[in-house]
């Protein structure tokens, strides 16, 4: 690969702007790929390349290519990234770029190799020289590192869903400007999708963080405390997993019964025929039809027999949720870092909504295996249905 690099040959897979196209190679059995150009795509190229040395911001760019329509190679809405791998790939002025980054196998995107192989390719180019020099420039003039916010600093980062759209929340800052002259910066959870890819994909969405935080360790805490709150939500809970299991368990019964009576049916005509009441071209005719029905019934007991081992009728035990809320709450505190905090808080919720006035709407909790055996104790009353010969389970709760 690195040998048909240096020849200025096409080693990678698809991209925005051309066509990969095999061609015969010479005096080689397998086909070679060369980029061929696709001339919409090479429009979005140009565009793109065009509205950054008019000094126009890489978010901007993909705002503005989603609102009029274009699409990634993949159809997809332009993300933030997806503009700068573009702007700094040196393919679309007529070069191959190959090895960007070593140690792949150990190491993956994290080992930028600074010598990569460039070459003269053999494909034509869709921008010209005097553009990409514009925008190499540019873009060295900006590479000052921003003030990077950790997503580390905010437990709800991803786990808090856009209201919208449905995307995960990320991290968002304003800076006010106060009577006095002097600025306060406040940070909000908002929409990944619409600080990724702009206002044509969705909105803010934002959610003040300080609130939010408080909010739902406030509402973990008391649910950690209130024995009797526990107590409603666990029989809540397994009231309405009994009512959802019983249609289930009388379909499970029902068909297990016609299975029942399936081989019932194969015994009597079995029967017959040893006392020579039915020829055997009608024993085969008759068990090959049962046998038939057999399969059919056995086809939809599978699925229903899964969901049940799977814990579509297990209960809740009160016990094990009084363990794993205080046991949260116990480790919260005691935490070091503010990565550990995300980390438990990741853990135990799956998802936590916002309703239309931007307010926490519901916490989903979520008790399985891998949280019982992170928040229980080891050896207790509850430690079979961690062990690992127990079979899965998965329980929502929302607050």
């Amino acid at each position: 690969m690195l040998a048909r690099a240096k020849e200025g040959s096409w080693n990678g897979g698809q991209v925005l702007g051309y066509d990969v196209v095999s061609v015969p190679g010479e005096n080689r059995k397998r086909k070679l790929s060369t980029l061929v150009i696709n001339l919409t795509e090479a429009q979005t190229v140009r565009k793109i390349f065009d509205l950054y040395v008019e000094r126009n911001g890489c978010k901007s760019i993909a705002n503005k290519l989603n609102k009029e329509g274009h699409r990634t190679k993949k159809n997809k809405d332009f993300s933030i990234n997806g503009v700068k791998t573009i702007l700094s790939n040196p393919l679309y002025v007529g070069f191959i770029r190959y090895n960007g980054r070593r140690d792949w196998n150990e190491k993956r995107r994290n080992n930028i190799n600074p010598n990569p192989v460039i070459e003269k390719g053999q494909h034509e180019a869709i921008i010209s020289e005097e553009t990409w020099e514009k925008a190499k420039n540019i873009m060295a003039s900006r590479s000052g590192k921003p003030n990077r916010i950790h997503d580390g600093e905010f437990p709800l980062t991803g786990i808090m869903k856009c209201p919208a759209c449905g995307a995960g929340m990320v991290i968002g800052r304003t800076t006010n400007k106060l009577k006095d002259g002097t600025k306060k910066v406040l940070e909000y959870y908002v929409c990944g999708a619409w600080k990724n890819k702009g206002t044509a994909v969705c909105r803010s969405n934002g959610v003040r963080t300080d609130y939010a935080d408080e909010h739902v360790l406030k509402k973990l805490s008391t649910i950690a405390t209130n024995k009797v709150l526990m107590q409603e939500i666990v029989e809540r809970i397994n009231n309405k997993k009994q009512a959802d299991s019983s249609p289930l368990q009388h379909e499970y019964e029902t068909l297990k019964k016609a299975l029942q009576a399936n081989q019932q049916k194969k015994e009597k005509v079995l029967g017959l025929y040893e006392d020579d009441l039915i020829q055997k071209a009608d024993l085969v005719q008759r068990l090959s039809t049962l046998n038939e029905e057999k399969e059919r019934l056995e086809e939809r007991i599978s699925p229903i027999e899964l969901q049940m081992v799977q814990g579509g009728t297990q209960l809740i035990n009160l016990s094990m949720v009084k363990q794993v809320m205080q046991n949260f709450k116990s480790a919260y505190q005691e935490s070091l870092t503010r990565e550990q905090r995300k980390r438990l808080m990741h853990l135990l919720i799956r998802k936590i909504t916002i309703n239309e006035n931007r307010k926490i709407g519901t916490i989903q909790i979520q008790l399985n295996k891998e949280v019982a055996k992170h928040f229980t104790f080891k050896g207790g009353e509850d430690s079979s249905i961690t062990d690992e010969s127990s079979p899965p389970f998965s329980i929502l709760i929302d607050l």
